[in-house]
């Protein structure tokens, strides 16, 4: 479905402190090249968007495919939790 579209992936934050609450977010826009039925397959077959949000993630091999972003990188590519 995100082949040849310009999406929006969009991260938020809300903190609460001291009885108060601040939010913030960051909006950045995406666009797929055009995939081939065979380029989708092949990019299942290696595992990689299986535990993803969106199914890709644009600091792996998907990546390839992605022509243009408006915004921060590194919205895109999220964190991860480790504990």
């Amino acid at each position: 479905m995100l082949r040849g579209c310009i999406h929006e992936v969009v991260t938020g934050v809300c903190v609460a402190w001291k009885g108060k609450l601040y939010s913030a977010c960051e909006r950045t826009k995406v666009r797929f090249d055009s995939m081939t039925d065979e380029d989708i397959k092949q990019y299942i077959s290696t595992g990689e968007p299986l535990d993803k949000a969106g199914a890709y993630g644009i600091q792996g091999r998907a990546g390839v495919f992605i022509s243009r972003i408006e915004g921060c990188y590194y919205n895109v590519m999220a964190f991860r939790w480790q504990h």
